[in-house]
């Protein structure tokens, strides 16, 4: 199996786009009020918002791509304090998604394995993520030793309100 995690420039705004767009709404939209994605994959997946997180300082994105197909994507804000940790000090995994065709085959694993070495190439102590309540990938950041520190809901409208708690973990490196 050949598994890549490539560092994204401009160049890959379209590609990440289209594996956005596809994985989250395969995942998400049956949180949504009338299944209407649009407005979460407007502000996090069109090829603008992507562009503007590639070119900010503290966004880092990258592309799965597994026997040479995009498989999934990879977003990261370098510097965020959490808890005790101060922003220089702990790092946030906002996003780990993949499109169906490429779940249960220990990609999101070593996806995982992949944002653990970033973080710690980048001397950070501590990780961030936060997680719904609701989320099969709970219990995943559970088994990896995350603990939650606090809940909050999600504010977007049309999310329905089972799906609105949000847990904010933290696993220390």
């Amino acid at each position: 199996m050949s598994l890549e995690f490539i560092r994204c420039t401009s160049e890959h705004v379209p590609a990440l786009s289209k594996i956005g767009r596809l994985a989250y709404k395969q995942s998400y939209t049956d949180i949504w009020k009338g299944e209407d994605v649009s407005l979460y994959i407007e502000k996090s997946f069109s090829e603008e918002a992507l562009q503007k997180n590639i070119e900010h300082h503290n966004f880092q994105l990258f592309l799965i791509r597994h026997d040479e197909q995009d498989a999934g994507l990879i977003k990261i804000r370098i510097d965020s304090a959490i808890g005790d940790f101060k922003a220089k000090e702990a790092m946030e995994l906002e996003k780990i998604y993949l499109a169906e065709d490429f779940t249960n085959k220990g990609i999101g694993n070593r996806a995982f394995e992949f944002v653990c070495f970033f973080a710690k190439t980048h001397h950070k102590k501590a990780l961030r993520v936060d997680v719904m309540t609701t989320s099969p990938a709970l219990k995943f950041y559970q088994r990896a030793g995350f603990v939650t520190i606090s809940t909050y809901d999600l504010a977007y409208p049309g999310i329905k309100k089972e799906h609105r708690e949000m847990q904010r973990m933290l696993l220390k490196l």
